[in-house]
Order: structure tokens, then C-alpha cells, then sequence
């Protein structure tokens, strides 16, 4: 074999190389193992594919199997280990990612058009304010009245504890009073203070041994009673003073309250108005400690029937009550302007009716507990109106806003919470 010289002007001489038959054999060796290798390794990488394949489709045991895009993607390239992918396969994993990323993009898409048509008129923070102001005083009410009708059922006890033996006889006297009594000769005469076993004191009329006319009647506590008698019982005008402050007077019969009486209550209530066995019945006015009142129909002691009752802030109901509760139909009116009409049960507003805002707004239908539930309309002054389902106080359900405004625009659609979910 000739050698190659370069020349001067730079370039390569080209020379002939002759070989013989020897080294000719010996390259063809080579080639041929040179290729029988390069098959060895194509055959080996295309059998760890396929195994990576089927590892893919198995899974690893700790593999924590992912349903996004993403996840897809590592899963499918972390199991193929051989450089070289076959088309078809890739093909097929890129329309599966294409896919899912088409149906993630349509999701997304929905929910912000969903977003986009939510009408601003039903501005959330406007049905939460109302929510909020719809309730009533009247529990607060219950809570500072309640020793009212307390302290008169209480009373009442009291007062039926003074059949004291009133009803005298003369065992019960003193012996010297006893000699005065038995001088009368059924004539009603007046004596001074007559002592009698137990430390209670009579002074006053007397007629056949017995309290009867105009006397004062001292217990042993210091309560007394001033008054009209009849046969040793409370009967008539007259009025009594228990030793912790309260006060009544009024008509009596047989040593209970019955008639037109008024009864101050020790904590500042007072009662004025018709009573029946100790209680009020019939038409009254209760005032309240906390300032309230009351001007209606009682029962036992209870407000029952109708009547109006005006709170100390300024709000007023007027309606119907049932044993001291805002039962049956009644009207309230809030400070602020307020006017719900309808329904009412157990102080609250439950049932049908309307509630009107001094602004112009208003809901009629359904309530419970004090929150629109059911079917209700809401409308503002403009024209604008929603119309559909409620759930304590907030849009929920089938239901659909009238844009108003002399434009016929109506949006349908499903609610949750006061939030449109969906168009129909």
C-alpha cells in the first residue's frame, strides 16, 4: 500500500490502494459480524419494548393510578425504556391526551359561561343582608318578659294561701276578743285591732264572729289587705300588698281576684284589665319591664286571641296569639320599614305571606323559621323579579330572573345557595 503525500499547492493526492485476496477476505469478516450485531441489538431493544408495554398495561403494585393528562404522560414514558416508540402507539397516546384535554377544556369552558350569565341583579350580599334583618324580637322579647306572667302565676299561689282560716271562729281568737264577739247580737260593729293565733291582726267590721264590711287585714309576713269583706272572705273593692313589693287592686270575689283590677308586679311589669280566679282574663294591657306592651286578649293569665304588641325599639305585631305566642295570622312592621303579612307559628314567621321593603322591594311565599323556603317571588322596584325555589333564606332550586326593565330577557336555570349552577 502506497502512502498519501500532500502536495505543495494543498491538495490530497489520491492513490490507488491494490489489496490482496487476504485482507479482502478478512473485511468481509468483519462487516458480517459487525452486522450480525447491530440485528442482536435491534432484536434486544425491540424485546424490551414489548415488556416495558406490558409492565404499562399491568401497572407496578405501588403505582398509584392517575386520571389527568399529566399523569398519563410520566406513567407512559416512566415504562417505556426503549428510546425508539412505535408510531401506532404514540399515535394512540396522543389522541387519548388530546381527548382529555378537549373534555377538561369543555368543562372549564361551561362553568365560566355559567359564571358569565349569572344575572347581577341577584347580587348575593342583597339576599344575605335580607336574610339577616327578617328576624323578630319577639324571642329576645320572651327571654326579658318572661317573669311577668311568672311572678303572677307565683302570686297566685300566694294569694290562695290566704284562705289563712279567714273564716273565723272563735277557738282561733284570743280570749278576750272572744267575749267582744259574742256580745254583738248579729249586729255589725267596728272593733280596734283584734289579735288572732298566729300573729295576724283584723281591724275593721265585724258581724256573726266574722270579718264582714270595710276592714284591714294585717298577716304575720306584713302583707295586707285593705278592703271590702263578706263573710270573712275577700269580697268586693279592695286591694292587697304582699311583703315583696306587689301590688293589686280591684274587684275581689270569695278571696280571689275577679273583675277590673290592676296588679304591679315587684320587677316593674304591670297588668291593668279584666281577671277571672286570680288570672287575667278577658281585655287587658300587660306593660313590660324592658318597656314593651301588650293590648289584646288574655286566657288564664296568658296573651291568647288577638292583640297588639309593641316593642320596646319601635317594632310592632298585631295579630293573633295563641298561650302567649305569636300563633295564627299578624302583621309585623320593623323599625326600618319593613311589613311582613301572613303566617306565623311559634313566634316566627312560617307559612305564606308577603314582606315588603321601603324601598319598593318585596317577597311573597313561603317561609320557615323566619327564612324564605319553598316557592317564593322576589321583585324589585325596577321590574326586576326572581321566581322559583328557596331554602333557609337563599335561591335554591329550579327557578328564573326576569331581567325587567320593558326588556324581555328571562334567565332559566337551576340554583344552589344563591348561586346559579346551571342553565336550563
Amino acid at each position: 500500500m502506497q502512502k498519501q503525500e500532500p502536495l505543495k499547492s494543498g491538495r490530497i493526492q489520491n492513490i490507488t490502494i491494490k489489496q490482496s485476496p487476504q485482507n479482502h477476505r478478512m473485511a468481509i469478516k468483519i462487516q458480517s459480524a459487525y452486522r450480525s450485531y447491530i440485528t442482536r441489538q435491534k432484536l434486544k431493544q425491540n424485546q424490551i419494548f414489548i415488556q416495558s408495554l406490558k409492565l404499562a398495561e399491568k401497572g407496578p403494585k405501588n403505582q398509584v393510578k392517575c386520571n389527568s393528562t399529566e399523569d398519563y404522560i410520566i406513567e407512559y414514558h416512566t415504562n417505556s425504556y426503549s428510546p425508539k416508540i412505535n408510531q401506532s402507539d404514540v399515535s394512540k397516546t396522543l389522541s387519548s391526551i388530546q381527548n382529555n384535554q378537549q373534555q377538561r377544556a369543555h368543562q372549564n369552558f361551561k362553568r365560566q359561561l355559567s359564571l358569565k350569565l349569572k344575572p347581577k341583579e341577584t347580587d348575593q350580599s342583597d339576599f344575605e343582608e335580607l336574610n339577616q334583618n327578617d328576624q323578630t324580637v319577639f324571642q329576645k322579647y320572651l327571654q326579658s318578659s318572661k317573669n311577668c306572667p311568672g311572678t303572677l302565676k307565683n302570686q297566685k299561689e300566694k294569694i290562695n294561701s290566704f284562705n289563712f282560716r279567714c273564716v273565723l271562729t272563735l277557738e282561733i281568737l284570743q280570749a278576750n276578743d272572744q267575749i267582744k264577739l259574742k256580745q254583738q247580737n248579729h249586729k255589725r260593729q267596728k272593733f280596734d285591732t283584734i289579735k288572732l293565733i298566729g300573729g295576724n291582726t283584723y281591724n275593721g267590721e265585724w258581724l256573726d264572729s266574722l270579718p264582714d264590711g270595710k276592714g284591714k287585714y294585717i298577716f304575720s309576713d306584713q302583707s295586707y289587705y285593705l278592703g271590702e269583706f263578706v263573710k270573712g272572705l275577700f269580697h268586693g273593692k279592695g286591694e292587697f300588698k304582699s311583703k315583696e313589693g306587689t301590688y293589686y287592686r280591684g274587684q275581689w270575689q270569695y278571696n280571689k281576684m275577679h273583675g277590673q283590677g290592676t296588679y304591679n308586679y315587684n320587677n316593674g311589669c304591670k297588668y291593668e284589665g279584666s281577671w277571672e280566679r286570680d288570672l287575667p282574663n278577658g281585655k287587658g294591657i300587660e306593660w313590660y319591664a324592658n318597656g314593651s306592651v301588650y293590648v289584646g286578649s288574655f286566657l288564664d293569665g296568658e296573651k291568647h286571641g288577638t292583640g297588639k304588641l309593641t316593642f320596646n325599639i319601635g317594632e310592632i305585631y298585631e295579630g293573633e296569639f295563641q298561650f302567649d305566642n305569636i300563633n295564627g295570622q299578624g302583621t309585623y312592621r320593623w323599625q326600618d320599614g319593613r311589613i311582613y303579612e301572613g303566617e306565623w307559628f311559634n313566634g316566627k314567621m312560617n307559612g305564606k305571606g308577603l314582606m315588603t321593603w321601603s324601598d319598593g322591594r318585596s317577597y311573597k311565599g313561603e317561609y320557615l323559621n323566619d327564612q324564605k323556603h319553598g316557592f317564593g317571588i322576589f321583585s324589585y322596584f325596577d321590574g326586576r323579579k326572581y321566581i322559583g325555589q328557596w331554602k333557609n333564606g337563599l335561591q335554591h332550586g329550579q327557578g328564573e330572573f326576569h331581567k325587567g326593565g320593558g326588556i324581555q330577557y328571562i334567565t332559566k336555570g337551576i340554583w344552589k345557595e344563591g348561586q346559579l349552577v346551571k342553565l336550563l
